[in-house]
């Protein structure tokens, strides 16, 4: 097994490399603009944790990835849903929409 895979093979892999991409993007973004706040949040910023539709906070790494994802994306909340849920709710799910690597969760902002 390749090294940094575990028992999701590639997923696994995939989600250490999206982590790693959006980590050096946003101390990117810090450094050109002379960051001087937080990393998420700020003025404009919803200051609360990710969330599902139910109102449930993520925890542990999947609340940190989220967490920058929302930074990345400029959300205004930060929350999340997986295809279940949108069809549960009789939502639609754009085409070509994907789920973070190693975890079926998309954005319902």
């Amino acid at each position: 097994m390749a090294s940094g895979t575990d028992s999701q093979g590639n997923s696994g892999q995939a989600a250490i490399d999206r982590f790693a991409a959006m980590m050096i993007e946003r101390m990117q973004q810090m450094k050109d603009t002379g960051w001087k706040q937080g990393w998420i949040g700020g003025a404009s910023g919803y200051a609360g944790l990710p969330q599902n539709v139910g109102g449930r906070n993520y925890s542990g790494s999947n609340s940190f990835f989220l967490q920058m994802h929302t930074a990345a994306m400029n959300y205004q909340l930060p929350v999340y849903l997986t295809f279940k849920q949108a069809h549960n709710l009789k939502a639609h799910v754009l085409k070509g929409e994907k789920a973070f690597p190693g975890a079926p969760i998309m954005a319902a902002c």
